[in-house]
């Protein structure tokens, strides 16, 4: 479990990155009961830093929608943990921390919680196009596997036109087996 919360400290870091300066992004989000201290010194054991995780205030928590069944979601309703992600899949930071993000959630199944909302920001071009190819994937059971596929890609796909980056989707939705005509419509 202290491995997962300093995975989570990680994220909450690189996420913070990624925002813009005219709109902050919300980022994972951990609800300690505590104000844990942790040690991140799992690869360089001579290095060792600390840093204290303030409560949850109940007022800023309530600031974030509860999670419904039109969220996009990894692990149980009632998991002790919720790491609630507000994402761009242009972000090269977001694309870091995503298979981090979905390891802990796979490593702590009856723990954790991941749930994933989007967030495309105004200067990423192809945001708003890769977060409907990954809706029209979801609407045929393959959310995941657009998210894992856009992610995984991003190198592939960022520095494309909109002219190119259309046809690109679609190649890769093929390599999904989705229906087409579900899908471009």
């Amino acid at each position: 479990m202290r491995k997962a919360v300093s995975l989570i400290f990680l994220a909450a870091l690189l996420l913070t990155a990624c925002g813009s300066t005219a709109q902050t992004a919300p980022t994972a989000t951990a609800v300690p009961t505590a104000a844990p201290t942790l040690a991140l010194a799992a690869e360089r054991p001579q290095c060792t830093v600390e840093a204290s995780l303030p409560a949850v205030d109940p007022d800023e928590a309530a600031r974030f929608a509860p999670v419904t069944a039109e969220d996009w979601v990894i692990g149980p309703m009632d998991a002790k943990i919720t790491l609630l992600e507000y994402s761009d899949f242009m972000c090269p930071y977001c694309a870091q921390i995503a298979p981090i993000l979905e390891q802990v959630a796979k490593d702590n199944p009856e723990d954790v919680r991941f749930v994933y909302r989007h967030f495309p920001l105004p200067s990423h071009d192809k945001s708003t196009l890769a977060s409907q190819a990954a809706e029209a994937a979801g609407k045929q059971g393959k959310f995941w596997d657009m998210y894992d596929l856009l992610f995984a890609q991003q190198s592939t796909w960022i520095n494309k036109t909109m002219e190119e980056f259309r046809p690109w989707l679609i190649e890769q939705a093929k390599t999904l087996e989705l229906d087409m005509d579900t899908f471009t419509a």
